[in-house]
């Protein structure tokens, strides 16, 4: 599951849903930095799918900036290299590193709602010209979306591994998560890929799930965890903190 991209994608189609139905005809401009291809080839495919399916004529414009598009392609990631050769083929490369002034675009007549998504605005010259639109990055992601807590994400997560766990459980997770993020181990779109990636499979409870994630914890470049405990009253920060302290 990519969790980053769900999330991602369940903003842009409720927005989408609450603007669609305004009886005045519009046009939403979303601007994004730049994400992994994985994560934006996923979000491009699903909103293709969504505007085909509404009611109502809604036109989607679709553009990855042609800097992040060329890091993809000089990329030593297979994925990376067949992103890239994917966006050109479904035209959402922004081959002719025209960005900005797509905003400018025009809602032809028979559109009741036009949305233009850009990926990769950071990576554009002329950015300053793009600050008015709804901005999705990762500050407004974690503090608007997420709540300042990975819960939503783990809670699919142990639910998706038919894992049993209890609600203080879920919060030693996320506690472990956003330590991992206050003290700048991770961002959440490595957390997000960290979660798709762990394996669950062989924990029946969420205290197993918890070993194996704790098990996990050295990809952050932290030392031995699993015999970290959450009964003594020491909060996870603490013992990241003497980690990282030697």
């Amino acid at each position: 599951m990519e969790f980053l991209a769900d999330t991602i994608l369940d903003y842009l189609k409720d927005q989408t849903n609450k603007e669609v139905v305004k009886p005045d005809k519009s046009k939403l401009i979303y601007i994004m930095p730049s994400f992994p291809s994985r994560l934006v080839t996923r979000i491009g495919e699903s909103m293709t799918g969504f505007v085909d399916s509404q009611p109502k004529n809604v036109r989607l414009v679709f553009k990855v900036s042609y800097a992040l598009g060329k890091s993809w392609s000089e990329s030593s990631e297979k994925i990376d290299k067949q992103s890239y050769e994917y966006i050109k083929q479904v035209d959402w490369y922004d081959s002719g590193d025209h960005l900005t002034s797509i905003r400018n675009l025009p809602r032809n007549p028979e559109d009741d709602l036009l949305v233009i998504i850009l990926i990769g605005t950071d990576q554009v010259t002329d950015k300053s010209s793009l600050d008015d639109f709804h901005k999705v990055d990762t500050p407004m992601i974690w503090n608007d979306l997420l709540k300042r807590s990975f819960t939503p994400w783990l809670s699919k997560k142990l639910e998706l591994s038919t894992v049993f766990y209890e609600k203080e459980t879920l919060g030693q997770f996320d506690d472990i998560l956003t330590t991992l993020k206050e003290r700048g181990l991770a961002d959440i779109v490595q957390i997000s890929e960290f979660l798709r990636q762990i394996d669950f499979s062989s924990a029946q409870t969420g205290k197993d799930a918890l070993y194996l994630l704790l098990k996990e914890l050295h990809r952050f470049k932290l030392p031995f965890m699993q015999k970290v405990s959450f009964s003594k009253g020491k909060e996870f920060k603490n013992y990241v903190d003497d980690a990282l302290s030697f």
